[in-house]
């Protein structure tokens, strides 16, 4: 922006930051992990996290400060990765961090074509992995990302809600409930950005007419307890997954990203559905 430039920072990656997260219910000591492969950067020693804990690591420290830090004040910078003279690929790249003795604990290749997020490349957002802490969270899968709310993203804090949190402030309605009788149930509604005491509006997966193979459906962004996948069927009676692929998500700016799926069997199934569960 206008203070930016004034400052003298043209270049957008200066702004650059990688966050971790402990997720585990113990405090972690990060002192020694390192990058192996994209950037950089050894945490120092004595890096403690508590549970739930979140560091970022950055480009630019000035720059940070200055664009993060009025808005996120309790963000806590682990160090910077200046002085190696590396950034993170804006086309993709192999990501690999290991432990002082080498182990890998994390080890994917993102990219900036679809299926991976592609309203993260370029457009300000920054790319967020859904529900980390979930058993069957996998990095390598371009479907357990998704771009952040808003650009800039959240450094230090999280953009998801929990359902629970969602059905604290919502009236505490359990998932297939529908108090308004508008025809959702509350998990429906909380996946797609409604509201269990409003008439909301059915959510539309949309078929694309030119290409009946395609359709997508439209979610909230942050819903991330909610895990959505889609089904085909010919019959209306039996309903599976398996000739259905993920094909990428954007990110509308309105607080909703639309996922993109295609059936992949040689025929096009007549009917097609979105189903919505709980993690």
């Amino acid at each position: 922006d206008a203070t930016e430039l004034a400052a003298g920072y043209t270049d957008q990656d200066e702004f650059e930051f990688v966050e971790f997260q402990n997720i585990s219910e113990a405090t972690v000591d990060a002192g020694g992990l390192r990058f192996d492969s994209g950037i950089e950067f050894t945490f120092p020693d004595n890096t403690l996290l508590a549970p739930g804990e979140r560091v970022v690591v950055v480009s630019n420290p000035a720059a940070f400060q200055l664009r993060y830090a009025a808005t996120f004040p309790s963000v806590t910078v682990a160090g910077d990765y200046a002085a190696s003279d590396t950034l993170f690929r804006n086309s993709g790249e192999r990501v690999r961090v290991v432990t002082s003795t080498g182990e890998s604990i994390l080890d994917f290749s993102y990219s900036d074509e679809a299926p991976w997020p592609e309203s993260a490349d370029g457009d300000g957002y920054s790319l967020v992995p859904i529900a980390p802490d979930d058993p069957n969270f996998d990095s390598t899968a371009p479907n357990h990302w998704r771009s952040s709310a808003v650009v800039g993203g959240h450094p230090g804090e999280t953009d998801a809600y929990t359902f629970g949190e969602w059905m604290a402030a919502n009236g505490n309605v359990n998932p297939l409930e529908d108090p308004e009788n508008d025809g959702l149930v509350a998990l429906s509604e909380y996946t797609t950005g409604g509201f269990p005491n409003v008439l909301d509006n059915h959510p539309d997966l949309a078929i694309d007419r030119l290409d009946p193979a395609a359709f997508s459906f439209t979610m909230a962004i942050g819903a991330d307890d909610a895990l959505v996948t889609a089904e085909i069927s010919d019959d209306l009676s039996n309903w599976e997954p398996v000739s259905v692929e993920y094909t990428g998500s954007t990110n509308n700016g309105e607080g909703t990203r639309t996922l993109s799926f295609r059936q992949t069997g040689q025929a096009i199934a007549h009917f097609v559905r979105i189903r919505m569960t709980l993690r």
